[in-house]
């Protein structure tokens, strides 16, 4: 029985299929009615552990899809917490629109004679799953690397250092998948005129201590808040125990 992960379905997979697209809004005369209307195109938004938890069976209304829109329509303001997410150099998904859910049963059936291979771009995924994250609080963990991620989550919440811990904002995390075994990078983002020296080597006691059958520590940087760039932020994960989702024993997957 083949889940929908297996079927080739990933979060920010594009599907053109004509769907309704719908809510509730005032009239002209001032009375509910409902909003309805079709939209034929759609990025899939749900979770990529879910999707491999889902079987093309189950009829419950589980999948969620959101409507790409043209980017020309939507004015300027594409980054994550705006309301508006560039999923490409055309579309985008506009975060008042409402999505709709289907039936993995459903989004099967709707699709077996139309190609769901194709993805939004590769660097906008973690821009979507991030600009997702700020509406559901969900985390943006691809599932392979869970395991690093929840052991370097872990231990910096069990080490964290009392004689600068009040200093630090945030601590991120950016993976570098490729060869053998990914790298992972550690940044400490601190309050301005913080120990950044100290901040730095208790974040290299983190990431050396990680089982290097996880993966290997790739670098630490320490920056002032003045100093963390959009970017970093866009492009980063967090380390923190409370932003990523799994269930027991270990995390399985993505946002």
């Amino acid at each position: 029985m083949a889940s929908l992960y297996q079927l080739g379905w990933r979060q920010g997979s594009l599907i053109n299929i004509p769907l309704p697209i719908g809510g509730l809004s005032f009239s002209d005369t001032g009375t509910l009615a409902p909003r309805t209307g079709i939209h034929s195109e759609w990025v899939l938004a749900t979770q990529d552990c879910d999707l491999d938890s889902w079987t093309q069976e189950q009829l419950e209304p589980l999948v969620e899809l959101r409507p790409r829109f043209p980017i020309s329509d939507q004015g300027s303001g594409w980054g994550i917490r705006s309301r508006v997410c560039r999923l490409d150099n055309s579309d985008c998904v506009v975060s008042d629109e409402p999505p709709i859910r289907l039936p993995p049963a459903a989004l099967v059936e709707l699709t077996k004679d139309v190609a769901h291979g194709e993805t939004i771009p590769a660097e906008r995924i973690l821009a979507l799953k991030t600009w997702l994250g700020k509406r559901y609080d969900r985390p943006a963990v691809p599932p392979h690397l869970t395991d690093l991620a929840r052991d370097i989550a872990k231990r910096a919440r069990k080490s964290f250092p009392s004689h600068i811990g009040s200093e630090f904002h945030d601590v991120f995390m950016q993976f570098k998948d490729q060869g053998e075994l990914p790298q992972f990078f550690l940044f400490g983002v601190i309050i301005d005129g913080g120990d950044r020296d100290g901040a730095r080597s208790w974040l290299a006691e983190v990431g050396t201590a990680v089982p290097v059958e996880l993966g290997v520590l790739g670098g630490v940087e320490v920056g002032y808040k003045s100093e963390t760039s959009l970017e970093l932020i866009e492009n980063s994960y967090s380390a923190d125990l409370t932003q990523l989702t799994w269930s027991e024993p270990r995390p399985i997957g993505a946002i």
